[in-house]
């Protein structure tokens, strides 16, 4: 949870912020109303390393969403 603005991004967020919140944008692109894998609701977080007060990596990317029943992990993986 972040409570405020700093400027290591362009939207003055810090990274691990903007990363998920593009993770979640772009994901939500792929869902087609009524046909698709992909469900309404989906959820991203990821973990930035840090040196120095420096971005020095990413960590963990977890992005979770809601599919359509019967279609394996290894699918919506490879559609996310």
């Amino acid at each position: 949870m972040f409570g405020h603005a700093v400027d290591e991004t362009v939207v003055l967020m810090p990274l691990a912020w903007s990363l998920a919140t593009d993770l979640i944008e772009r994901a939500s692109s792929l869902i087609v109303p009524g046909n698709g894998i992909l469900k309404p609701g989906g959820k991203a977080q990821v973990t930035v390393r840090y040196a120095d007060g420096i971005a020095a990596g990413i960590d963990t990317v977890v992005l979770s969403w809601q599919h359509v029943p019967g279609i394996t992990i290894n699918d919506v993986r490879d559609y996310l």
